[in-house]
């Protein structure tokens, strides 16, 4: 993967989108542990819960593309790098 360097953001900045991405991560894992007649409930709350989690993410995308005056049409070509902070671009 080519990557160029944009801009390097706040550890802070970085550590809530990780996170986030850790949220799923478990709820992915419980997800695996419920039974049949647990599943309804469990998979609505989930969706919820992913939902809720993904419009987080989005918006963490949002304030962080301003904030850096980074370009917000091309969100799905940033990689952000959990261990030094940096936001990359990838082709």
């Amino acid at each position: 993967m080519h990557k160029k360097i944009l801009v390097k953001i706040k550890n802070e900045e970085t550590n809530i989108i990780q996170n986030l991405y850790d949220k799923i991560y478990y709820l992915k894992q419980l997800e695996s542990l419920f039974n049949k007649d647990e599943e309804n409930w469990f998979k609505t709350k989930l969706s919820q819960d992913f939902d809720d989690i993904d419009k987080s993410i989005s918006n963490w995308w949002q304030d962080i593309t301003s904030k850096y005056n980074l370009d917000n049409t091309i969100i799905e070509k940033y990689y952000l790098s959990f261990e030094d902070s940096t936001i990359y671009l990838t082709n």
